[in-house]
């Protein structure tokens, strides 16, 4: 009966929404999702964080770039305030509408889950060779 009703409460927290979304003025010329080049070379992929979950869900980059993931939250939940990422040891604060952006070393081919702090909500990262 504790694992239901501790359940219920993490559920709720992850889709709690108590303030409307909106659309942060950030990265404009690109979309979430798409991997663009930029002028340094790194790879960089905008990430949003919805009340849905990440958008997309799963992100391809290439094998042998430096990357940088721009996350973007536009959701009040308490849950995806912060995403758990393997490669780091702590999570990392999103602030509400705020770009964070968070180096990834692409060297080898495969794939990387990563989650809101509560485990409960996951995105992935698929390194993909040339």
């Amino acid at each position: 009966m504790h694992q239901l009703l501790l359940a219920t409460f993490f559920l709720a927290a992850c889709n709690s929404n108590s303030a409307a979304a909106t659309t942060p003025s950030v990265s404009p010329a690109i979309g979430a999702g798409e991997v663009v080049t930029t002028a340094d070379g790194k790879t960089k992929v905008v990430i949003r964080v919805t009340k849905e979950g990440y958008v997309p869900s799963e992100v391809k980059v290439p094998q042998g770039k430096p990357v940088v993931l721009e996350f973007i939250r536009e959701t009040d939940s308490d849950c995806l305030n912060a995403v758990r990422l393997p490669w780091l040891k702590d999570p990392v604060p999103l602030p509400l509408n705020q770009p964070v952006s968070i180096p990834f070393d692409a060297a080898k081919a495969g794939t990387v889950r990563y989650s809101c702090w509560m485990s409960m909500v996951f995105g992935k990262l698929t390194v993909t060779p040339p």
